[in-house]
């Protein structure tokens, strides 16, 4: 048995243990059985609520409704492995693509060149009257 069902187990117990020494204290009072047993229970409150704000105190509800998400989407993976294949090809692609842009970008525009002073490395080009560059041959440079 896992420590979490003992823990709500006993928490079960504990509650139950609080009734019956409230109804016991009731009937010690003079009340009739039944009626001490309704006024603990009246005193005590709603038991599905304080089971509940329990749970929720000793468990963060975020990390079981994450746990049954995962639980619910494994299901889901093994119920329809076709959709599971395409699924995780696509995530592979876009993975890598995003991988191989970033790889270019990152060499091409984030890092410098590995050049000393590489701020100062220009490209020349001659204007032909047309907008298209060409490199500026040696003789054109010397002019």
């Amino acid at each position: 048995m896992s420590r979490r069902r003992r823990a709500l187990d006993r928490l079960d117990e504990d509650i139950l243990d609080h009734i019956e020494r409230e109804t016991r204290d009731n009937i010690d009072r003079g009340m009739t059985p039944q009626d001490a047993r309704a006024a603990a229970l009246r005193k005590f409150g709603n038991v599905a609520r304080v089971l509940e704000d329990t749970r929720a105190v000793w468990r963060p509800i975020w990390l079981e409704q994450s746990l049954q998400d995962v639980r619910f989407g494994a299901r889901m993976v093994r119920r329809n492995p076709v959709f599971t294949l395409v699924e995780v090809l696509t995530l592979a692609l876009g993975i890598g693509l995003t991988t191989a842009v970033f790889s270019v970008v990152n060499a091409v525009l984030i890092r410098p060149l590995p050049y000393p002073h590489a701020e100062r490395l220009v490209w020349l080009t001659e204007y032909n009257g047309i907008l298209n560059a060409e490199i500026v041959p040696g003789v054109d440079f010397l002019d």
